[in-house]
Protein backbone atom coordinates (compact mmCIF):
# COMPACT_ATOMS: atom_id res chain seq x y z
CA UNK A 1 0.00 0.00 0.00
CA UNK A 2 1.07 3.60 -0.58
CA UNK A 3 2.32 5.55 2.40
CA UNK A 4 0.05 8.27 3.70
CA UNK A 5 1.03 11.36 1.75
CA UNK A 6 2.06 13.30 4.88
CA UNK A 7 4.50 10.49 5.73
CA UNK A 8 6.41 11.38 2.56
CA UNK A 9 7.12 14.87 3.87
CA UNK A 10 9.95 15.79 6.26
CA UNK A 11 9.29 16.37 9.93
CA UNK A 12 10.20 19.58 11.72
CA UNK A 13 12.77 17.69 13.80
CA UNK A 14 14.68 16.99 10.60
CA UNK A 15 15.70 20.66 10.78
CA UNK A 16 16.84 21.84 14.23
CA UNK A 17 15.47 25.26 15.07
CA UNK A 18 12.37 24.86 12.90
CA UNK A 19 8.84 24.03 14.07
CA UNK A 20 5.80 22.68 12.27
CA UNK A 21 3.02 25.26 12.01
CA UNK A 22 0.56 23.39 9.78
CA UNK A 23 0.04 19.85 8.48
CA UNK A 24 -3.02 18.66 6.57
CA UNK A 25 -4.31 16.79 3.53
CA UNK A 26 -6.57 18.45 0.93
CA UNK A 27 -8.68 16.44 -1.47
CA UNK A 28 -11.93 18.17 -2.40
CA UNK A 29 -12.53 20.87 -4.99
CA UNK A 30 -13.71 23.22 -2.25
CA UNK A 31 -10.66 22.63 -0.05
CA UNK A 32 -8.31 23.20 -2.97
CA UNK A 33 -10.17 26.28 -4.22
CA UNK A 34 -10.12 27.84 -0.77
CA UNK A 35 -6.42 27.09 -0.34
CA UNK A 36 -5.36 28.29 -3.79
CA UNK A 37 -7.83 31.16 -4.11
CA UNK A 38 -9.12 29.95 -7.47
CA UNK A 39 -5.94 28.34 -8.87
CA UNK A 40 -7.00 24.73 -8.30
CA UNK A 41 -8.60 24.17 -11.70
CA UNK A 42 -5.26 23.39 -13.30
CA UNK A 43 -4.56 20.50 -10.92
CA UNK A 44 -7.97 18.93 -11.41
CA UNK A 45 -7.44 19.19 -15.17
CA UNK A 46 -4.48 16.83 -14.64
CA UNK A 47 -6.44 14.34 -12.51
CA UNK A 48 -5.53 15.52 -9.03
CA UNK A 49 -5.90 12.99 -6.18
CA UNK A 50 -4.72 14.79 -3.04
CA UNK A 51 -2.34 17.39 -1.66
CA UNK A 52 -0.10 16.85 1.35
CA UNK A 53 0.63 20.26 2.88
CA UNK A 54 3.12 21.17 5.60
CA UNK A 55 4.46 24.48 6.81
CA UNK A 56 7.51 24.85 9.01
CA UNK A 57 8.82 28.06 10.52
CA UNK A 58 11.91 29.20 12.44
CA UNK A 59 12.36 31.73 15.27
CA UNK A 60 12.83 34.54 12.73
CA UNK A 61 9.41 33.69 11.25
CA UNK A 62 10.95 32.45 8.04
CA UNK A 63 8.46 29.92 6.66
CA UNK A 64 8.81 26.98 4.29
CA UNK A 65 5.62 25.84 2.54
CA UNK A 66 5.83 22.22 1.38
CA UNK A 67 3.22 20.97 -1.10
CA UNK A 68 3.22 17.42 -2.45
CA UNK A 69 0.57 16.81 -5.09
CA UNK A 70 -0.43 13.23 -5.80
CA UNK A 71 -1.83 12.87 -9.31
CA UNK A 72 -3.54 9.91 -10.98
CA UNK A 73 -0.35 8.72 -12.68
CA UNK A 74 3.12 9.85 -13.77
CA UNK A 75 1.90 11.41 -17.04
CA UNK A 76 -0.51 13.59 -15.08
CA UNK A 77 2.27 14.66 -12.71
CA UNK A 78 4.54 15.44 -15.68
CA UNK A 79 1.72 17.48 -17.19
CA UNK A 80 1.46 19.67 -14.10
CA UNK A 81 5.23 20.07 -14.07
CA UNK A 82 5.20 21.09 -17.73
CA UNK A 83 2.92 24.00 -16.92
CA UNK A 84 6.05 25.95 -15.96
CA UNK A 85 9.52 24.67 -16.86
CA UNK A 86 11.32 27.99 -16.50
CA UNK A 87 14.17 28.21 -13.99
CA UNK A 88 17.47 26.49 -13.24
CA UNK A 89 17.52 22.71 -13.63
CA UNK A 90 18.73 20.91 -10.52
CA UNK A 91 19.31 17.29 -9.59
CA UNK A 92 16.15 16.60 -7.61
CA UNK A 93 13.43 14.28 -8.91
CA UNK A 94 13.11 13.23 -12.52
CA UNK A 95 12.89 16.90 -13.48
CA UNK A 96 13.79 19.51 -10.88
CA UNK A 97 13.76 23.31 -11.23
CA UNK A 98 14.75 26.02 -8.79
CA UNK A 99 14.30 29.78 -8.89
CA UNK A 100 14.21 32.49 -6.19
CA UNK A 101 13.18 30.35 -3.23
CA UNK A 102 10.88 28.00 -5.16
CA UNK A 103 11.91 24.39 -5.77
CA UNK A 104 9.59 22.21 -7.79
CA UNK A 105 10.09 18.71 -9.12
CA UNK A 106 8.34 15.77 -10.71
CA UNK A 107 8.87 12.16 -9.65
CA UNK A 108 6.49 9.31 -10.40
CA UNK A 109 2.89 10.33 -9.79
CA UNK A 110 3.98 13.24 -7.59
CA UNK A 111 4.56 16.92 -8.25
CA UNK A 112 6.26 18.82 -5.44
CA UNK A 113 6.56 22.54 -4.64
CA UNK A 114 8.76 23.84 -1.83
CA UNK A 115 8.43 27.61 -1.39
CA UNK A 116 10.27 30.07 0.84
CA UNK A 117 9.01 33.61 0.31
CA UNK A 118 11.68 35.41 2.32
CA UNK A 119 15.08 34.51 3.69
CA UNK A 120 15.72 31.95 0.97
CA UNK A 121 19.15 33.34 0.12
CA UNK A 122 20.41 32.19 3.54
CA UNK A 123 18.36 28.96 3.64
CA UNK A 124 18.67 27.38 0.20
CA UNK A 125 20.37 24.34 1.73
CA UNK A 126 17.20 23.62 3.75
CA UNK A 127 15.05 23.97 0.62
CA UNK A 128 17.22 21.47 -1.27
CA UNK A 129 17.45 19.11 1.73
CA UNK A 130 13.64 19.12 1.94
CA UNK A 131 13.39 18.16 -1.72
CA UNK A 132 15.90 15.33 -1.31
CA UNK A 133 14.07 13.95 1.75
CA UNK A 134 10.80 13.85 -0.21
CA UNK A 135 12.47 12.32 -3.27
CA UNK A 136 13.94 9.57 -1.11
CA UNK A 137 10.56 8.97 0.58
CA UNK A 138 8.85 8.56 -2.79
CA UNK A 139 11.40 5.91 -3.74
CA UNK A 140 12.39 4.53 -7.11
CA UNK A 141 10.16 5.32 -10.08
CA UNK A 142 10.40 4.41 -13.76
CA UNK A 143 9.68 7.79 -15.30
CA UNK A 144 9.60 8.49 -19.01
CA UNK A 145 8.82 11.71 -20.81
CA UNK A 146 5.47 11.17 -22.62
CA UNK A 147 5.75 9.91 -26.19
CA UNK A 148 4.22 13.04 -27.72
CA UNK A 149 6.88 15.21 -26.11
CA UNK A 150 9.62 12.95 -27.46
CA UNK A 151 8.19 13.37 -30.97
CA UNK A 152 8.87 17.12 -30.96
CA UNK A 153 11.65 17.96 -33.46
CA UNK A 154 14.70 19.19 -31.54
CA UNK A 155 15.95 21.81 -33.98
CA UNK A 156 14.88 25.24 -32.72
CA UNK A 157 12.85 23.82 -29.82
CA UNK A 158 12.64 25.96 -26.68
CA UNK A 159 12.53 23.13 -24.17
CA UNK A 160 11.29 25.34 -21.33
CA UNK A 161 8.19 26.15 -23.40
CA UNK A 162 6.98 22.53 -23.68
CA UNK A 163 3.45 22.03 -22.32
CA UNK A 164 1.77 18.63 -22.16
CA UNK A 165 -2.01 18.50 -21.73
CA UNK A 166 -5.19 16.44 -22.03
CA UNK A 167 -7.77 19.02 -21.01
CA UNK A 168 -9.01 22.25 -22.58
CA UNK A 169 -8.18 24.33 -19.48
CA UNK A 170 -4.37 24.07 -19.61
CA UNK A 171 -4.38 24.33 -23.41
CA UNK A 172 -6.24 27.64 -23.24
CA UNK A 173 -3.65 28.85 -20.74
CA UNK A 174 -0.93 28.10 -23.25
CA UNK A 175 -2.75 29.19 -26.44
CA UNK A 176 -6.39 30.21 -26.63
CA UNK A 177 -8.47 28.66 -29.40
CA UNK A 178 -12.02 28.47 -28.09
CA UNK A 179 -14.08 27.95 -24.93
CA UNK A 180 -15.41 24.83 -26.63
CA UNK A 181 -13.35 21.65 -26.75
CA UNK A 182 -12.97 21.77 -30.52
CA UNK A 183 -10.01 19.35 -30.48
CA UNK A 184 -11.80 16.59 -28.52
CA UNK A 185 -9.04 16.69 -25.90
CA UNK A 186 -9.71 14.43 -22.96
CA UNK A 187 -9.38 10.90 -21.68
CA UNK A 188 -8.79 9.53 -25.19
CA UNK A 189 -6.62 12.33 -26.59
CA UNK A 190 -3.52 14.11 -25.29
CA UNK A 191 -1.44 16.90 -26.75
CA UNK A 192 1.78 18.87 -26.58
CA UNK A 193 2.50 22.46 -27.60
CA UNK A 194 5.87 24.20 -27.71
CA UNK A 195 7.65 27.28 -29.05
CA UNK A 196 10.35 27.22 -31.72
CA UNK A 197 12.81 30.03 -32.27
CA UNK A 198 15.25 30.61 -35.12
CA UNK A 199 17.48 33.56 -35.92
CA UNK A 200 16.56 33.29 -39.61
CA UNK A 201 12.97 31.97 -39.47
CA UNK A 202 11.65 33.74 -36.39
CA UNK A 203 9.36 32.07 -33.87
CA UNK A 204 6.34 29.78 -34.20
CA UNK A 205 4.38 27.21 -32.19
CA UNK A 206 3.92 23.54 -32.92
CA UNK A 207 1.04 21.53 -31.46
CA UNK A 208 0.49 17.78 -31.81
CA UNK A 209 -2.52 15.85 -30.55
CA UNK A 210 -2.75 12.06 -30.57
CA UNK A 211 -6.15 10.33 -30.55
CA UNK A 212 -6.99 6.80 -29.55
CA UNK A 213 -9.84 6.88 -32.06
CA UNK A 214 -9.13 8.26 -35.54
CA UNK A 215 -12.76 9.40 -35.81
CA UNK A 216 -12.22 11.83 -32.93
CA UNK A 217 -9.16 13.22 -34.68
CA UNK A 218 -11.03 13.77 -37.91
CA UNK A 219 -13.90 15.46 -36.08
CA UNK A 220 -11.37 17.82 -34.45
CA UNK A 221 -9.87 18.56 -37.87
CA UNK A 222 -13.35 19.21 -39.27
CA UNK A 223 -14.29 21.59 -36.43
CA UNK A 224 -11.05 23.50 -36.63
CA UNK A 225 -11.42 23.87 -40.40
CA UNK A 226 -14.89 25.32 -39.97
CA UNK A 227 -13.99 27.76 -37.18
CA UNK A 228 -10.54 28.89 -38.27
CA UNK A 229 -10.28 28.16 -42.00
CA UNK A 230 -13.89 28.89 -43.02
CA UNK A 231 -14.00 25.50 -44.68
CA UNK A 232 -16.98 23.14 -44.38
CA UNK A 233 -16.15 19.41 -44.50
CA UNK A 234 -18.77 16.67 -44.43
CA UNK A 235 -16.63 13.54 -44.57
CA UNK A 236 -13.08 12.30 -45.12
CA UNK A 237 -14.07 11.44 -48.69
CA UNK A 238 -14.28 15.18 -49.40
CA UNK A 239 -10.55 15.62 -48.78
CA UNK A 240 -7.74 14.67 -51.13
CA UNK A 241 -5.03 16.21 -48.95
CA UNK A 242 -5.46 17.10 -45.28
CA UNK A 243 -2.54 19.53 -45.32
CA UNK A 244 -3.50 23.17 -45.43
CA UNK A 245 -1.09 26.11 -45.10
CA UNK A 246 -2.72 29.50 -45.01
CA UNK A 247 -1.70 33.06 -44.17
CA UNK A 248 -3.76 34.42 -41.30
CA UNK A 249 -4.21 38.14 -40.90
CA UNK A 250 -1.91 39.60 -38.19
CA UNK A 251 -0.56 36.20 -37.06
CA UNK A 252 1.55 34.85 -39.92
CA UNK A 253 1.02 31.42 -41.45
CA UNK A 254 -0.99 28.54 -40.07
CA UNK A 255 -0.31 24.94 -41.09
CA UNK A 256 -2.45 21.91 -40.29
CA UNK A 257 -2.25 18.25 -41.22
CA UNK A 258 -3.96 15.06 -40.06
CA UNK A 259 -2.78 11.49 -40.56
CA UNK A 260 -4.27 8.47 -38.88
CA UNK A 261 -4.43 9.41 -35.19
CA UNK A 262 -2.24 12.54 -35.22
CA UNK A 263 -3.36 16.12 -35.71
CA UNK A 264 -0.51 18.64 -36.10
CA UNK A 265 -0.71 22.43 -36.18
CA UNK A 266 1.92 25.08 -36.88
CA UNK A 267 0.86 28.47 -35.52
CA UNK A 268 2.23 31.94 -36.25
CA UNK A 269 4.80 30.72 -38.76
CA UNK A 270 6.73 33.27 -40.77
CA UNK A 271 6.43 31.45 -44.11
CA UNK A 272 4.73 28.59 -45.92
CA UNK A 273 8.12 26.90 -46.16
CA UNK A 274 8.69 26.72 -42.40
CA UNK A 275 5.17 25.35 -41.86
CA UNK A 276 5.65 22.69 -44.51
CA UNK A 277 9.13 21.78 -43.29
CA UNK A 278 8.02 21.20 -39.70
CA UNK A 279 4.88 19.33 -40.65
CA UNK A 280 7.13 17.01 -42.64
CA UNK A 281 9.60 16.69 -39.77
CA UNK A 282 7.07 15.65 -37.18
CA UNK A 283 5.26 13.19 -39.42
CA UNK A 284 8.64 11.69 -40.33
CA UNK A 285 9.28 11.13 -36.62
CA UNK A 286 5.83 9.60 -36.21
CA UNK A 287 6.45 7.24 -39.16
CA UNK A 288 9.88 6.22 -37.83
CA UNK A 289 8.37 5.53 -34.40
CA UNK A 290 5.87 3.14 -35.89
Amino acid sequence: MDKGILELLPKAEDFPGWNESESRVLRSVQEMSDYMDGGAELYFAYNFVQLGLKKIVNKDEVEIVIELYEMEDKDCAYGVMSFDLYGKRIDVGTIGIYESGLLRFWKGKYYCRIQMWKGFEENEDIIFDTGQIIEKSIGDTEDKIPELVQLLPKEGLEEKSIHYFFHITPLNNFYYFSNENIFNIGENASGVIANYDFEDYGTFLLMTIKYEDEKDGFEAYRRFSKLHLNKEIDSKDDIADFRVIKEVESSGFLGIDFKEKYLVLILEGKSKEICSHYLDKIFDKISNKE
